[in-house]
């Protein structure tokens, strides 16, 4: 049987249309989003809301506002990713209170707003890429490029 997780990709579009993700520094050194694995009994998107609590310290996302992006196996695991877009507000909480964090320095070693659009102004979104991602989170960072 396959183990169910979650990820939620928090999201963030400037004044100026730039589009901003949120990335998480995990325990094994790789670039991922926010989550886990979810509970027996749990709803996915309940499991993924506690997974941002856990790892972020925030506790507002309502699943009405989160999206489905796409279901995907992954050597033993059926993920669920979904997308959240935030305001900057919430963009600055998480932020300033990942230190607070239950699973902070435990699973989680900070976050990083990943500037999409500008890097592809830029043309250096090849470069971001060569970092190792865990799991799906290449092939889903690669979907919102």
């Amino acid at each position: 049987m396959l183990k169910r997780c979650g990820f939620l990709i928090i999201q963030y579009t400037n004044e100026q249309t730039e589009k901003f993700v949120l990335m998480q520094l995990r325990h094994d050194g790789r670039l991922g989003f926010i989550g886990g694995g979810i509970e027996d009994g749990e709803e996915i998107e309940d499991g993924i809301i506690r997974e941002v609590l856990e790892e972020a310290s925030y506790g507002k996302i309502n699943k009405i506002n989160m999206k489905k992006l796409k279901t995907s196996i992954f050597e033993d695991k059926e993920i669920h990713t979904y997308i959240y877009d935030a305001s900057k507000e919430e963009i600055e909480y998480i932020m300033t209170s990942q230190i607070k964090a239950q699973h902070f320095l435990d699973e989680s070693f900070g976050f990083i707003l990943v500037p999409v659009t500008l890097y592809q102004k830029w043309g250096v979104v090849d470069n971001f890429l060569k970092n190792i991602f865990s799991g799906t989170a290449k092939e889903e960072l690669n979907m919102l490029m």
